[in-house]
């Protein structure tokens, strides 16, 4: 390829628009998915962490609270 050649390609915005039309589109594809992936794997992060021991107390306290404010709730209805 010369640079005559290059030259001409680039001198062509429509075809250049074509080409890079789909590669744009892949690669919004691309981040959308990504960012979903991140966001999934923020959500489920927390799972598999172990609460420290310092917290386990209040964290189980914080449950039981919950918990009974659902049994609750649900034997006014």
């Amino acid at each position: 390829m010369t640079q005559q050649d290059i030259e001409d390609f680039l001198n062509q915005p429509e075809l250049f628009r074509q080409l890079l039309q789909p590669i744009t589109e892949l690669e919004g594809a691309l981040r959308a998915q990504a960012e979903l992936d991140n966001i999934n794997n923020k959500l489920y992060a927390t799972v598999d962490e172990d609460i420290p021991d310092e917290y386990r107390d209040l964290v189980e306290e914080y449950y039981r609270v919950l918990s009974e404010n659902q049994e609750s709730e649900n034997t006014d209805q």
